[in-house]
């Protein structure tokens, strides 16, 4: 699977709010699909949020706003921190 079709099944798995990844923990299919994850979401709370692997890649040097950023630190701890 390819990091794009990876991140793809991540954001639409974001937007049910869906946690089962197909990926192994720890490679790089799973990373990239925890990316696309919390961008769905993001989309499913109405934050501004990355469409795709690509807008995300190509604004890594513009971060969300605030509150995207906040609320992306609060998914990522409610739904992957041990």
């Amino acid at each position: 699977m390819t990091p794009e079709q990876a991140w793809s099944a991540g954001f639409y798995s974001g937007i049910e709010l869906d946690t089962k990844s197909l990926f192994k923990t720890g490679t790089l299919e799973e990373k990239y699909w925890r990316q696309g994850w919390i961008q769905g979401a993001l989309k499913r709370l109405g934050l501004p949020y990355y469409g795709s692997q690509e807008n995300q890649e190509f604004n890594q040097n513009k971060p969300l706003s605030p509150e995207s950023e906040l609320w992306a630190k609060k998914l990522e701890d409610q739904y992957f921190s041990p």
